[in-house]
């Protein structure tokens, strides 16, 4: 019963959301916190929202690198003002959202950083975030100095 209770208030405060955001076209919050590399908690309107990041898959926290990831999300963000946009309900009662911090494009700064995963299902194509990708890559920044790090999705591997 309280699961109902916490996703109808959830459901109701993103549409509450998505209502502000279609008039003026993004939401501030402030980010209480971090709970994996591509997943925050936002206070917003008096509520409180989980959000994915959106277009970005991070490490989970089993993952080499999943605590790193959850830790330089905090970074960027813990304690620090929003704004959200692009945000979706899915299906699977996941809030999904394009999230800046302190004015930086969050879901980039992980990719930036090699903690992040560009989504390709996600992401537009010629999304500057596959470039970004490519360059943390490149420097094996992150998760990329594994010699062959498995994204999320495929996750665990099976052997």
């Amino acid at each position: 019963m309280q699961m109902l209770k916490t996703w109808g208030v959830s459901a109701c405060a993103a549409c509450c959301i998505c209502a502000s955001a279609v008039s003026s076209a993004a939401v501030d919050g402030v980010v209480v916190g971090a709970l994996a590399g591509d997943v925050l908690t936002i206070s917003a309107g008096g509520y409180s929202l989980t959000l994915h990041l959106a277009h970005v898959d991070a490490p989970q926290l089993e993952q080499p690198y999943g605590h790193q990831a959850r830790r330089s999300l905090a970074e960027l963000c813990d304690g620090k003002e929003a704004s959200i946009d692009e945000l979706v309900l899915l299906r699977k009662r996941r809030i999904v959202a394009r999230v800046h911090c302190a004015g930086l494009d969050v879901s980039a700064e992980q990719v930036r950083r090699g903690m992040a995963w560009v989504v390709p299902s996600d992401a537009e194509r010629g999304s500057p975030l596959y470039e970004l990708e490519r360059r943390a890559r490149m420097a094996a920044r992150g998760l990329w100095a594994e010699a062959l790090p498995v994204p999320p999705w495929k996750w665990p591997v099976e052997k």
